[in-house]
């Protein structure tokens, strides 16, 4: 989604086509991406010469192959987490606040990071919470761990005083589905967005409703650290052994969420950036 929003860039500022290449497994992505104008093309189809090729991935052996083998005017890497930089990249695109240049110590090409270097997509609408206790869950578009929804169940039994909803493909009785594509359509009226620390959460700093964080993960460690850093709780999901414990925490977290520093679109430096580095 990430991607999506710097390509959603690219086209509104003019700099040229956008193909995205790889594996889409959920169908709310493909969807979001048609409506921008994008193909969502299997990896095989990629074209031997691009302009930009930015490579999105946490798997080292297709990061240097990408490096390796690609033909393009710029590979560009986009990475959150400071690892070693391939030889053949002549840019990282480092898409957190927290992000800077003395991550990459050895790499020797641009670093684009900061919080000016932040892609939101456009459109997103104004917090403006409703009279209720709408509470807001997304945890990505894949299916949910046992552990998670047992918390979750949990988490529903004893705050009854809250109205739950779900973005993604699982469900719970008593909580109301939302199609991920139309996250914001609920989220904006809610008053509490409890998300997983990926991309959502640049959006949900944008949008500046109050949020609950939720580390699923190791790649969102930093986002995870950068939210809890300003005051927003946190609760970390990556080692759920006790449900009962993880809803208390969960419960407790709610009555405390506050939103996000707020975060603007950096989307127009980043491809101005790119546009530099490529001689343009």
């Amino acid at each position: 989604m990430r991607c999506a929003a710097l390509g959603e860039a690219w086209l509104r500022f003019g700099a040229g086509p956008v193909s995205a290449y790889g594996d889409f497994d959920l169908e709310f992505v493909r969807v979001h991406l048609a409506r921008l104008g994008i193909p969502a093309l299997p990896a095989r189809m990629m074209p031997a010469t691009q302009g930009v090729l930015l490579v999105d991935s946490y798997d080292t052996a297709l990061r240097r192959a990408m490096a390796d083998s690609a033909s393009a005017c710029l590979r560009a890497l986009v990475d959150d987490l400071g690892c070693d930089v391939p030889t053949g990249y002549g840019a990282v695109w480092n898409p957190n606040a927290s992000g800077n240049a003395a991550m990459y110590p050895s790499f020797s090409g641009v670093v684009i990071a900061g919080d000016g270097a932040i892609a939101i997509r456009s459109g997103l609408p104004k917090w403006e919470p409703r009279q209720n206790k709408k509470v807001v869950v997304s945890v990505g578009g894949g299916r949910l761990p046992g552990s998670w929804r047992d918390a979750f169940v949990i988490l529903g039994s004893i705050r009854t005083d809250c109205q739950f909803s779900n973005a993604g493909s699982w469900r719970l009785a008593g909580w109301r589905a939302i199609e991920p594509s139309k996250l914001w359509n609920q989220a904006a009226r809610a008053q509490v967005l409890v998300t997983a620390a990926g991309s959502t959460v640049w959006e949900a700093a944008h949008v500046r409703i109050p949020v609950v964080l939720l580390e699923i993960a190791a790649n969102q460690r930093d986002i995870f650290a950068w939210g809890t850093a300003a005051g927003v709780p946190g609760v970390n999901l990556s080692r759920v052994v006790d449900p009962m414990k993880v809803a208390l925490q969960l419960s407790a977290a709610l009555d405390h969420a506050r939103p996000l520093p707020k975060v603007e679109d950096g989307s127009r430096n980043i491809v101005a950036a790119l546009l530099a580095a490529m001689g343009r």
